[in-house]
């Protein structure tokens, strides 16, 4: 199971609201566990209650959930509390779609997704469901782009969906060199899967193209690799992942290719 267990770190928003329900429903495709985390910091009053109403939620829908308040700094507090409970997933609900330096817990989000060990799925506030489409994985010749790939086949397994298998080349460049290459390899991986899939190939904007045909397939969710060992300014805002995560009206996992190492641990309040 790709997605044994998750962390989703609530704050008693309808923004994080967002993202609870669509771990939720995660949940029941997959039977994974949901660990619920709440950081203390001066603007979350009630987190064990933020805490807890998320625990009820799941629990009322038959999925097997608990929960810490954890105290200390966000970003490295939710790091933390991921790899203490072996999550393979963060799930965290957007907030806006002015850049993803708006998302839930304001610029928090960006730091998450560039520190993270395990995939992030981002929830926007207006996105489409369409938990029976193909997955839409973006591809180019990078190490993270193959971590993405690998990602969605074990999801497309898992969730009996099918795969659109993209590559966009750019304007300006040799467009296709290596492009059928590299589209026969992947197909050859998702072949030995037995996964039903797409090749799609585009010419232009990246992040562009790949949302506007994941929205035109009504895929079920958008998966891209990124290589987060670049400045974040560079490597979130200005990349590929972070123009698919601004315009996208879907879900997005961003898979990480780097490992970094854990943070110290805070202290933690345990819920259940």
């Amino acid at each position: 199971m790709p997605f044994a267990d998750i962390t989703v770190p609530v704050d008693g928003s309808e923004t994080a609201q967002r993202g609870i329900d669509y771990a939720i429903g995660l949940a029941r495709r997959g039977g994974s566990v949901l660990h619920f985390c709440s950081v203390v910091d001066e603007l979350i009053f009630d987190a064990e209650g933020a805490c807890r109403e998320a625990i009820t939620a799941a629990r009322e829908r038959g999925i097997a959930a608990d929960g810490k308040v954890v105290y200390g700094s966000v970003v490295p507090s939710i790091h933390q509390y991921a790899a203490e409970t072996r999550s393979t997933a963060l799930v965290l609900g957007s907030n806006a779609r002015s850049g993803l330096a708006r998302v839930v817990f304001g610029s928090v989000a960006e730091h998450l997704i560039a520190g993270s060990n395990v995939p992030v799925i981002a929830v926007h506030a207006d996105d489409q469901r369409h938990d029976n489409g193909p997955i839409t994985v973006a591809i180019d010749d990078s190490d993270a782009a193959r971590a993405a790939l690998a990602l969605s086949i074990e999801l497309a397994c898992a969730w009996n969906e099918g795969l659109a298998i993209v590559h966009v080349a750019h304007e300006g460049r040799a467009p296709w060199h290596g492009a059928a290459e590299l589209l026969d390899n992947a197909a050859d991986a998702v072949r030995m899967a037995g996964v039903d899939f797409e090749l799609v190939t585009a010419l232009g904007h990246t992040a562009e193209q790949v949302v506007d045909g994941a929205e035109r397939r009504r895929s079920s969710m958008i998966v891209v690799g990124t290589d987060v060992r670049s400045p974040i300014a560079r490597l979130i805002l200005g990349s590929v992942a972070g123009g698919v995560l601004e315009r996208a009206r879907l879900p997005v996992t961003v898979v990480p290719h780097h490992a970094v190492s854990a943070p110290s641990a805070g202290r933690t309040a345990a819920l259940g």
